[in-house]
């Protein structure tokens, strides 16, 4: 998101377009982006495969207040 903002403020800004750490900059933020979207997956994925062993094994989630002991 924050690259595509970025790229339509270059876009009517030629000074920009040339500016060397912009440049370095654009490609930083793509690579975070990548970075964010590779986790998100992963983190999907993971979830998805718990669950499926929940469901294999039959277990109930767990309520974490329940097993508190005063």
């Amino acid at each position: 998101q924050a690259l595509a903002r970025a790229l339509i403020t270059t876009e009517n800004d030629e000074k920009l377009r040339r500016n060397k750490k912009f440049i370095d900059l654009l490609m930083q933020l793509e690579g975070c982006e990548n970075r964010i979207i590779m986790a998100k997956r992963n983190y999907n994925n993971a979830c998805k495969r718990c669950n499926r062993t929940d469901l294999v094994f039959g277990l109930e989630p767990v309520d974490a207040a329940a097993e508190v002991k005063f």
